[in-house]
């Protein structure tokens, strides 16, 4: 059972942002502590301290084996659909893996 650190409630979501009852935040109570310092690290550094790859955009209209064939290229998961300069969505290794090979038109 999880309990409400600030007003005691005893039916808290897990998981939950915020307690239901007095709306506190409790997203802390489910991070579990760090077992390395690589998962410290995790729990603080930023997206943008990552280092940066090339960015691989396709179009639309790219035929899948093409766009596959520029990720395993540029050793990249995911290309950046975009159609006349503007991003319309992302193609991902999982997006193939899951859609891809088991729908067939």
């Amino acid at each position: 059972m999880l309990v409400c650190p600030y007003c005691g409630a005893d039916d808290l979501i897990s998981g939950a942002d915020a307690c239901e009852h007095c709306m506190q935040p409790i997203t802390e109570m489910f991070i579990q502590a760090p077992r390395s310092s690589v998962e410290a690290d995790l729990l603080h550094d930023t997206v943008g301290e990552l280092p940066s790859q090339q960015l691989v955009e396709i179009t639309p209209d790219t035929p899948v084996g093409e766009a596959l064939g520029k990720m395993v290229k540029e050793g990249v998961g995911c290309t950046l659909v975009c159609d006349d300069g503007m991003l319309t969505g992302i193609f991902t290794e999982r997006d193939y893996l899951m859609k891809g090979v088991y729908e067939k038109p």
